[in-house]
């Protein structure tokens, strides 16, 4: 039986996949793998579903996606670091200040990890780290009961869990992880998240 389909969702679920970032050519194959269907104007529909398409049959509040490339978008969430006046005191850095930017990516400055992505009631957050050809880190943060349903990557995922308390099915063996645990989903394993309590996650995706 297929799942119940709906575009948007599918394509922020097929990001998430990887990582939160990738290709019209890696959602697409990802939508075909798993709803069995071939969208081959999906760079049209990602690009729609970005806040500054002119011509987008999406309401302004469903446009979650940034072009960060050629053919390549990432999950549209925080894109600018804190400022320094909202931060405490010791979150900043030695030189009594951050640096602001409007990539997605984090600088070559040193940050605390948990402040970069807040929780949001009912939903999924995501922030991309760093992003290449030959991989990908992005920061995840789970409200409780907030999950990913069953499906596939075809990249080695590693996740690592800096805050609260995750299940994570591969293959449909269940692993509860705490704080500071990590775990290795292998490519092409069938998967599953779910927020035990709410959660924050480095998820790194390796491509080569």
């Amino acid at each position: 039986m297929v799942p119940a389909f709906n575009l948007k969702e599918a394509i922020v679920e097929a990001l998430v996949s990887l990582g939160g970032c990738g290709t019209e050519s890696e959602v697409r194959d990802y939508l075909f793998s798993k709803y069995g269907k071939n969208w081959k104007d999906i760079g049209a529909v990602m690009a729609d579903l970005c806040p500054e398409s002119e011509s987008s049959f999406f309401p302004p509040g469903d446009r979650v996606l940034k072009q960060v490339g050629k053919e390549k978008y990432c999950l549209k969430t925080v894109t600018e670091l804190p400022k320094t006046d909202d931060i405490d005191q010791d979150e900043k850095l030695s030189n009594g200040n951050l640096k602001k930017s409007s990539s997605t990516e984090v600088g070559t400055q040193p940050l605390r990890i948990t402040s970069l992505v807040d929780y949001q009631k009912g939903s999924i957050v995501s922030r991309p780290l760093v992003s290449n050809d030959n991989g990908s880190a992005t920061l995840f943060a789970f409200d409780e009961g907030q999950g990913l349903s069953e499906h596939t990557s075809p990249y080695d995922a590693l996740v690592l869990l800096i805050e609260g308390e995750a299940v994570i099915a591969i293959s449909n063996n269940v692993h509860n992880l705490g704080k500071d645990e990590l775990i290795l989903i292998p490519a092409n394993e069938p998967h599953s998240l779910k927020a035990k309590k709410r959660f924050k996650m480095i998820l790194t995706m390796i491509k080569v």
